[in-house]
């Protein structure tokens, strides 16, 4: 569990239940903060370098002074461990997954819950920020990643991997697939697969529709 900024700095989480500050060409250790009550799962530097956050098997995250060793917020809300970190890339927003199946949106500045996100059906491993900001990524146990508006809070799309290759589907029934599924590939609304035409008597026309690899699948 490491992380760096500018490539100088080392910053690495410990069963020790501490997070420690290296100076890479020498090896010096320049930090050590301490607070969490248990395991560090993870860590992340703000894009400008300036804050380290950490997250344990506690439940909490921490933001610190990545120069002083100060601790600055403490992030308060899940119930459960808490294992990947992200900022954005403007480092407004830090979010959180956790084994309690949610990932956590706060405010960086102010420590505040901006939202939760529900959906995943297992403990949440991963999340990561799209390099503009628009978007959020989880992944999860449940064995799908997922994508979500980081403003709103809408799930925009999810993505199931499969022996043959992958299928991504959003909640109004686009879908994009990759690989041999079959022969021909069911429908999708949620996690579940249809038929192609098996849902037609109960669904209006066009409600599930397969997009041309061109063909974005989330748009906006």
């Amino acid at each position: 569990m490491s992380a760096s900024v500018e490539t100088h700095l080392l910053a690495s989480g410990s069963n020790d239940k501490t997070v420690r500050l290296w100076e890479v060409a020498s090896g010096e250790e320049l930090n050590t903060f301490r607070g969490h009550a248990d395991d560090v799962n993870a860590i992340a530097f703000s894009p400008d370098g300036r804050w380290l956050a950490s997250a344990s098997d506690d439940e909490m995250v921490y933001l610190w002074d990545a120069t002083a060793g100060d601790e600055l917020r403490a992030f308060r809300g899940h119930t459960g461990w808490v294992n990947a970190l992200s900022f954005s890339p403007d480092g407004r927003w830090l979010a959180s997954a956790s084994h309690d199946n949610t990932i956590r949106l706060w405010d960086a500045a102010d420590g505040k819950e901006l939202r939760t996100f529900r959906g995943h059906a297992s403990g949440v491993s991963g999340v990561a920020f799209s390099p503009n900001g628009q978007w959020l990524a989880s992944a999860s146990g449940d064995e799908t990643i997922r994508i979500w508006n980081p403003n709103g809070g809408e799930l925009l799309a999810t993505l199931v991997s499969t022996n043959e290759g992958w299928a991504a589907f959003t909640p109004n029934g686009r879908y994009k697939v990759s690989g041999n599924l079959g022969g021909t590939f069911w429908y999708a609304v949620g996690l579940c697969r249809f038929e192609p035409g098996e849902l037609d008597p109960y669904l209006p026309p066009g409600t599930l529709r397969q997009l041309a690899p061109d063909e974005p699948l989330i748009t906006g």
